[in-house]
């Protein structure tokens, strides 16, 4: 049997920053993840500036926007600054990198292991790499392994907050214009997203056309899920399919916890939840890779430094809390929210506002 200091479920970029703070400090780590490949998933990619506090390269940044362009339905509001304020990049290469950095450190990543049984301090896998089963012991265990979280399952935690994202990535060829999809997009209208959005966040070579919606049974009144993702679809082919007629695109699914959950667990406090496992992702905008890294690396903080109290943790929980109260205070019928998005265009048409919204979501 193997045996380590901190076991991590999941290779998300919290996971990931966790393992390579941890081998920095001393600790024997592995990372189990069930996929093939490291960092794919369903996701707009937008990476917003306070990212790269973490020491996230803006190398592997495929693209930067300098305005986003906000749709209400009747109205457009455009924000603009000098310099960036979002960049787009493919959670591949996000994964890649990471994941390079933790290994550089002394982490172990091992890709293709599926959990078949998690104890107090141990855990058991199957890899399919070498066709057994195998067992792994340890003094901490860290979940970040998404919204459907094995270690969360362990636990014997449910959430029933969830948001589910799907976009179609289209490749930006003919008959697509290199203008095409020059710009980051957002359109909110509850007639056709209910409490999320649709966006157009464009890559180098792709462009990610998307949307969202609240699977939680008390948003089911004014806003089915099953209703929305089809007004999403029919959104799509008529705004875009229609006019581009794209010969190949890619349909992509996935949900999003954002009911917090809490973050340490077990007898001992050895076992923590981070990121999505946890449901740290905002209720408002379902961005999670920020929440992600922090709590990765404020759990592996701890784990380093027992008398550490995680205070970003409880920075984020706060932020959190005012987030799910304007959530939950504008969840009205279309008519209402809609008239709250028309306030909300007008008052992005301010620069002076706009920019104060956009420091917020910088700085969080």
């Amino acid at each position: 049997m193997q045996s380590y200091d901190v076991a991590i479920v999941g290779a998300g970029p919290g996971s990931l920053k966790a393992a390579e703070f941890l081998a920095q400090n001393g600790k024997s780590v592995i990372v189990l993840e069930r996929g093939k490949i490291i960092g794919k998933k369903v996701c707009a990619g937008g990476i917003s500036l306070k990212n790269f506090k973490f020491g996230i390269p803006k190398s592997i940044m495929e693209r930067e926007f300098k305005r986003i362009i906000i749709h209400t339905p009747k109205q457009s509001a455009v924000i603009e600054h000098d310099e960036p304020i979002l960049y787009t990049t493919s959670r591949v290469a996000l994964g890649s990198y990471l994941a390079g950095e933790a290994k550089k450190a002394g982490a172990v990543i091992k890709t293709e292991c599926n959990v078949t049984e998690i104890t107090e301090n141990s855990i058991k896998i199957f890899d399919k790499h070498e066709n057994d089963d195998k067992k792994i012991s340890f003094r901490y265990l860290i979940g970040g392994d998404g919204s459907a979280s094995v270690v969360r399952a362990y636990l014997g935690l449910k959430s029933h907050a969830f948001h589910q994202a799907y976009q179609y990535i289209v490749p930006n060829t003919a008959p697509i214009s290199s203008n095409s999809f020059k710009d980051l997009e957002l359109f909110i209208d509850a007639n056709k997203f209910g409490h999320g959005y649709g966006w157009i966040f464009p890559y180098t070579n792709t462009t990610s056309i998307g949307s969202g919606c609240d699977l939680a049974p008390e948003m089911q009144k004014y806003y089915p899920a099953a209703k929305m993702r089809e007004k999403f679809q029919q959104w799509f082919k008529e705004k875009f399919d229609s006019k581009y007629n794209f010969a190949e695109k890619e349909f992509q699914a996935h949900t999003i916890t954002y009911g917090y959950l809490g973050h340490r667990f077990g007898k001992s406090g050895n076992i923590y939840l981070i990121g999505d496992a946890a449901g740290f992702s905002s209720s408002l905008t379902a961005e999670g890779i920020y929440q992600s890294i922090l709590t990765g690396i404020e759990a592996a903080k701890q784990i380093v430094n027992p008398k550490y109290t995680c205070p970003e943790i409880q920075r984020l929980i706060a932020i959190k809390k005012k987030e799910d109260y304007y959530y939950q205070l504008f969840s009205h019928c279309p008519f209402v929210r809609n008239y709250f998005y028309e306030i909300v265009g007008l008052l992005l048409k301010n620069k002076k506002f706009a920019a104060k919204v956009m420091g917020k979501i910088n700085k969080y």
